[in-house]
């Protein structure tokens, strides 16, 4: 799934694209508990987040992943970057049930 912003152009851009897939990525685990995040990524046109589900979505799952993003930034939660070592990173995505993108933390090591 995918959400297109339009055309990138200053680093303040990219750093709202970034928290708006951090964001995207908050909704999918709120909505759909035990989905498996596969990482986002900018594109030309804005971002997109990939992610598996055991289970077949509801048709309406990209309403509801848009409309829990914009309760998320409505309650103002607080979305972190967090800067660690790769053993830290991938131990913190184990614990939190994201076996995929800590494998893609070892692939990078």
């Amino acid at each position: 799934m995918s959400f297109f912003l339009g055309q990138v152009r200053s680093p303040s851009e990219l750093s709202f694209l970034c928290t708006a897939a951090h964001t995207a990525a908050a909704s999918l685990t709120e909505l759909f508990p035990g989905i498996t995040l596969l990482g986002g990524e900018l594109t030309p046109t804005g971002f997109l987040y990939r992610f598996h589900s055991k289970h077949v979505l509801p048709d309406k799952a990209e309403t509801l992943i848009a409309e829990t993003m914009r309760k998320i930034v409505r309650e103002n939660r607080q979305i972190k970057n967090l800067e660690m070592v790769a053993c830290s990173a991938n131990a913190l995505l184990m614990k939190a049930g994201q076996a995929e993108l800590a494998a893609q933390i070892e692939d990078v090591e």
